[in-house]
């Protein structure tokens, strides 16, 4: 009795990791959402979407987007996938720090434009958008993140 309540525990366990995990199609229609709201804005961005593990689930550069814009769209998702705040957070939490301290880490960036994803309570992982102003950015992934939650 007692192993067939185990198993049972161990399969809804499973079931609620699955079920906080961040689907491909969701990821897809984030970044069609964050296209349309760069194409609105009249501006070119790369576009990271990573999961709750800080893994690559999508990316994509629009026509005309840097090359420098990639690997800063990557960071921003990383910062915010792995501290849960957005990027602008942690670059105004950093002011306060006399050290400045998350200036340091590897893997982070302080820019605006990087955004935690999460749908309820659920953490899902991180959106990053580089190309435009920070606030640009931010809107960018913002859109992304709207996206998910209709």
């Amino acid at each position: 009795m007692i192993r067939l309540a185990l198993i049972i525990g161990f399969i809804g366990l499973g079931m609620q990791c699955h079920a906080s995990e961040l689907k491909l199609r969701e990821a897809e229609h984030m970044a069609s959402a964050a296209e349309s709201k760069a194409k609105e804005l009249g501006v070119v961005v790369s576009v990271a979407i990573l999961d709750q593990s800080g893994l690559e689930k999508l990316f994509f550069r629009m026509d005309g987007a840097s090359a420098g814009s990639i690997q800063i769209a990557k960071l921003k998702a990383n910062t915010s996938a792995s501290y849960r705040v957005s990027s602008r957070q942690l670059a105004n939490a950093n002011l306060n720090q006399p050290n400045r301290a998350y200036s340091f880490f590897p893997g982070v960036i302080l820019l605006p434009g990087g955004l935690p994803i999460r749908l309820g309570d659920a953490f899902l992982g991180g959106v990053g958008v580089s190309g435009a102003t920070g606030d640009q950015d931010e809107q960018i992934a913002q859109a992304a993140l709207d996206a998910l939650s209709h």
